[in-house]
């Protein structure tokens, strides 16, 4: 597990369970907090690959219910540990599945918006070093976007800032936004459907004493 001090850094909690490989792929609290702004209003949604939780958190201060989806059984167990420390727990649901199952949620379940953020590591690099292909993705882009549009088109994608963007060309209308923290660009998220503000390009920057705002 991760220093305690690591962790409240990054993650705004020190009591939050991290793992080496976890702790390098979640989301910043400061970012994660913005990005959850545009899931105001929109009820229930699903955080799927979701790793030990950090986006979902961010998401379940907004949202009616986060459902969260993954294949690794140890990354749930992160969650539900966390979201007890948040005080949020109560508004997650659990599933261990295959994102790119077509029968991924219930057929009752009413997803208003969904958050993704499949792996990027190149395999046998510990989540240090990124493809940078959509469709080198765990899983591609291509198919879990797909999948996950027969249930919403409000969908986020998390991607790492080594992807080659023009591989979206072919995608829907869609909005790239640019995550800078502290001036160093971190990642990209792409916004479909309701999620989108204006189509193109826009960035967000931020610092990380904004955590105290």
């Amino acid at each position: 597990l991760m220093r305690p001090e690591e962790v409240l850094n990054k993650f705004g909690n020190d009591k939050y369970q991290v793992t080496p490989d976890t702790f390098k792929m979640g989301i910043h609290h400061v970012l994660g907090k913005e990005i959850a702004k545009r899931f105001d209003n929109k009820g229930i949604v699903a955080d799927v690959c979701t790793g030990a939780g950090f986006m979902a958190l961010c998401l379940a201060e907004r949202a009616k219910k986060v459902i969260v989806v993954d294949t690794n059984p140890n990354h749930l167990k992160l969650v539900k540990e966390n979201a007890k420390v948040a005080g949020l727990l109560d508004r997650f649901e659990f599933l261990e599945n295959d994102a790119l199952d077509e029968n991924l949620f219930n057929p009752l379940t009413n997803i208003n918006a969904i958050f993704t953020d499949p792996d990027w590591a190149l395999p046998e690099n510990a989540k240090g070093d990124h493809v940078s292909s959509i469709y080198h993705m765990g899983p591609p882009i291509d198919s879990l976007f797909n999948n996950l549009k027969s249930f919403t088109q409000n969908i986020a994608i998390r991607l790492p800032k080594e992807v080659n963007l023009d591989e979206l060309d072919s995608f829907p209308e869609h909005e790239i936004e640019a995550a800078y923290l502290d001036n160093k660009l971190k990642f990209y998220t792409v916004y479909f459907g309701d999620l989108i503000r204006g189509p193109g390009g826009t960035t967000l920057s931020l610092s990380s004493s904004d955590a105290d705002k």
